[in-house]
């Protein structure tokens, strides 16, 4: 049998990104003014959107959650893709 695709669940499976994504969700929510003790006070936000875990678990208005979202990714972009490790 010849396969023309794979497909593999990168996040949690071939990488650990946890430490990047929390770290970086962490930056963005003290750019709100919301500050975390522990970085594992975010396992949560591991799994649902970003959209989901900044309105929902934090209380971000819905009109802040695109610029939110930016702040995340361009955070993690330059920090915390690089703390990603393969399994």
């Amino acid at each position: 049998m010849k396969y023309s695709n794979i497909l593999l669940d990168f996040d949690g499976t071939v990488c650990d990104s946890a430490q990047g994504v929390k770290s970086s969700f962490a930056y963005t929510l003290k750019q709100y003014g919301i500050e975390i003790s522990s970085l594992s006070e975010l396992d949560r936000i591991m799994g649902p959107p970003l959209e989901y875990s900044f309105h929902e678990f934090y209380s971000l208005p819905e009109n802040e959650l695109e610029n939110a979202i930016s702040i995340y990714r361009k955070d993690y972009e330059i920090n915390g893709l690089s703390s990603s490790k393969l399994f």
